[in-house]
């Protein structure tokens, strides 16, 4: 993974969510997470679901400190 030193502030969390998810988890695991998002972002394709998801994480860890999952 290649960022820009002009990327956008947590573009590196949503990157990694990319990798993690095509690199680190099964196709079983991957197929269930794709079922969740469907239930929470609707019927979009799997491209369009990654994406959603891995902007999601990206909110989530910009956020964390002052939000957290309460």
């Amino acid at each position: 993974m290649t960022l820009s030193d002009i990327a956008a502030k947590g573009t590196v969390y949503h990157e990694a969510f990319h990798v993690v998810f095509q690199s680190l988890l099964s196709q079983e695991e991957r197929d269930q997470l794709y079922t969740e998002a469907k239930a929470l972002y609707g019927d979009l394709d799997m491209n369009a679901l990654e994406e959603k998801m891995a902007e999601g994480f990206r909110e989530y860890m910009m956020t964390k400190e002052t939000k957290g999952l309460g």
